[in-house]
C-alpha cells in the first residue's frame, strides 16, 4: 500500500463494505496471501486480483486512518 502500514481511505462507492486488507505471510512456507475481510472475518473478495483492482480505484481517495491507529497505539489497532 503506497502509505504504508495502517493506511485506510474513506470508500468511494458506499455500496462497499467496509473491511480491512492484509498482506499475511506464512511462516512455515514464506508464501504470501492478498486478503480484504470484513468485521466478521468474511473474504469480501475471493481472490487476489480484485482486491489488487480495488485498491487501484481508490489510490486517489483521501486517507482516512484514526489518530490513535495512525499514532501506533497498540489497543485501538487491536
Amino acid at each position: 500500500m503506497s502509505k504504508g502500514v495502517f493506511s485506510g481511505f474513506k470508500r468511494g462507492n458506499l455500496s462497499q463494505k467496509s473491511g480491512l486488507v492484509a498482506l499475511l505471510k506464512n511462516r512455515l512456507n514464506s508464501q504470501y496471501e492478498l486478503i480484504y475481510i470484513d468485521k466478521e472475518g468474511k473474504k469480501i473478495f475471493k481472490n487476489e486480483k480484485e482486491i489488487l483492482q480495488f485498491l487501484f480505484e481508490n489510490r486517489n481517495n483521501q486517507r482516512s486512518v484514526p489518530k490513535e491507529i495512525d499514532n501506533g497505539d497498540i489497543e485501538a489497532i487491536k
